[in-house]
């Protein structure tokens, strides 16, 4: 993105347990003037994060509309918690357990970039464990707004080549997700790292 608009807002949409995994630290380290926010469904976790969090830290879900959902935490790999539950033959084969359930009032991205007054020149983050469909369908007032430039997305990796098991029910493939974002006009640039089950992929306006 260095030969883009300069970021002057973050979102951090699932901001997860560990303080090791701090995207937010690392944009603001770059960009010293970025208005970091960060969205977290377990209010456990912004527990453990909010002390060193470089910005505000909000506790609710984002998903396509007002609602409450049941967010689902493992005993393995807290950060793996998500609000689509687990298909049952996935959930065998990787011996995979929720440990306990929260349930979680959940807003809108669109209702969220009214809250903190419609910010310009967004980077976008979003690692929430399948829901990122779910929430970029309560966007489309913040997409057509074209105020967010680039989007990175941990998605799964259904689709691509390989072995592929679907691991939550309604998890998009990542072409729904490309084609979601095409009719809003953006698109996708690059995968920047992959692992077995997903990808971390960027996301742009289709001018820069």
């Amino acid at each position: 993105i260095d030969s883009g608009p300069i970021p002057k807002t973050f979102f951090n949409i699932g901001v997860g347990h560990l303080e090791k995994m701090n995207e937010a630290l690392i944009f603001k380290s770059k960009f010293p003037d970025i208005v970091v926010y960060g969205i977290e469904a377990n209010p456990n976790f912004v527990e453990k994060r909010k002390e060193n969090y470089p910005g505000e830290l909000f506790s609710f879900g984002i998903w396509s509309k007002k609602c409450k959902k049941t967010l689902s935490v493992p005993f393995r790999d807290e950060g793996r918690s998500s609000l689509l539950s687990a298909r049952k033959n996935w959930a065998k084969r990787k011996d995979f357990k929720t440990n306990y359930t929260v349930e979680v009032n959940c807003i809108t991205l669109d209702d969220f970039d009214e809250m903190v007054n419609f910010p310009q020149n967004i980077f976008l983050w979003a690692d929430i464990e399948g829901a990122e469909l779910e929430a970029l369908k309560g966007a489309k007032n913040l997409l057509n707004s074209k105020r967010i430039d680039y989007m990175s997305l941990e998605i799964s990796s259904l689709g691509l080549p390989g072995d592929q098991l679907r691991r939550r029910h309604a998890e998009p493939t990542i072409s729904e997700i490309d084609d979601y974002l095409n009719g809003f006009g953006y698109v996708r640039k690059k995968i920047y790292s992959r692992a077995s089950i997903f990808v971390n992929a960027l996301y742009a306006r289709e001018e820069l």
